[in-house]
């Protein structure tokens, strides 16, 4: 509900709002499925029941969850995984920064149980 409300927000706002979240999405945007790139021994995960489904699966549901919004709201529809295989290696610059941002308070104390 908070990215739909954002993103409706945004898009329908003209002039510079719109423009940087079109701008954001399509610089992010190929890096965006990565985060459903398939994992080492996925398989066995979703066998013991650790995972509900396959990384593939999740993104197919993400993709169908999120794609109608983005024609609702006029903007750029994310494009495809340029490698699943190597989903979670090649990142652009931008999706680096922007993953050190998400993860800070986890790095903070790399001790610390989550």
């Amino acid at each position: 509900m908070h990215i739909d409300t954002w993103l409706d927000r945004l898009a329908r706002t003209a002039g510079e709002p719109r423009d940087r979240l079109i701008a954001a999405l399509n610089t992010l945007g190929p890096d965006a499925g990565t985060v459903f790139a398939p994992l080492p021994g996925e398989a066995a995960l979703v066998v013991a029941g650790v995972m509900s489904s396959s990384m593939t699966e999740q993104e197919r549901a993400w993709r169908a969850a999120i794609e109608p919004t983005l024609r609702r709201l006029d903007l750029p529809v994310l494009p495809p995984m340029r490698d699943p295989a190597r989903g979670r290696l090649d990142h652009g610059e931008r999706f680096r920064w922007l993953h050190g941002e998400f993860t800070a308070v986890r790095r903070s104390d790399p001790g610390a149980t989550w």
